[in-house]
């Protein structure tokens, strides 16, 4: 009750304001309020709230040492990829490199004994890779054969990798019975380039082929 007059308070709307049912104030008469269902707008000061900012930044120092971080780990990354490549290379280099010199081995056991002993026809078996593979082609195949259990000279053949048969000694005597038959393998590694050798030695004897 204010002075014979009954006010609410309202906040429906978007400002507060003050409904008058009755008046019988003499003060709000002055004020031009006579009657019931006057409205009296009260303007209150609103107050800005303040809104406090939880975002960071990254300054550029940051921004350049995290980019200097991914380049070097990537780096490795890449160059861990190659080396092992590298390896799988290396290994696959050794596994045809032992494929070669028993497709060779195989070739010399299945000859008859005087073609195996003859320098001529051993040159003509070289001048054919012992397989079909790319390696063959850069290997350097060596071959010696000696009398077996006593050697009396050896004969070696050399072949390099694009074909050329070189005879570079001769026995004096590869007997009638057993001959010692090394087959050799080089090449350099793509790995380092270090050079590498495999080999097979078997001995052959004077017999019938079944």
């Amino acid at each position: 009750m204010l002075g014979g007059a009954r006010v609410f308070l309202s906040f429906a709307g978007d400002e507060p304001k003050i409904l008058i049912l009755r008046c019988n104030c003499p003060k709000m008469r002055i004020l031009g309020i006579k009657s019931a269902g006057c409205i009296i707008t009260m303007v209150f000061p609103r107050t800005c709230p303040r809104h406090h900012s939880h975002e960071s930044g990254t300054t550029l120092p940051e921004v350049l040492t995290a980019v200097l971080l991914l380049a070097v780990f990537f780096t490795s990354i890449f160059e861990l990829v190659a080396v092992c490549l590298h390896y799988i290379d290396s290994s696959k280099e050794s596994i045809a490199a032992l494929q070669l010199v028993h497709d060779r081995s195989e070739v010399l056991r299945n000859l008859a004994f005087t073609d195996l002993t003859s320098t001529a026809f051993l040159q003509s078996i070289l001048s054919s890779p012992a397989n079909g593979s790319d390696f063959a082609k850069k290997a350097t195949e060596v071959i010696k054969l000696s009398q077996y259990p006593t050697a009396n000279g050896t004969t070696q053949l050399t072949r390099t990798g694009d074909g050329i048969v070189t005879i570079n000694s001769v026995a004096t005597d590869l007997g009638i019975v057993l001959v010692q038959v090394d087959v050799s393998v080089s090449w350099n590694m793509t790995l380092g380039g270090r050079p590498r050798i495999a080999q097979v030695i078997s001995v052959i004897s004077n017999g019938t082929k079944k």
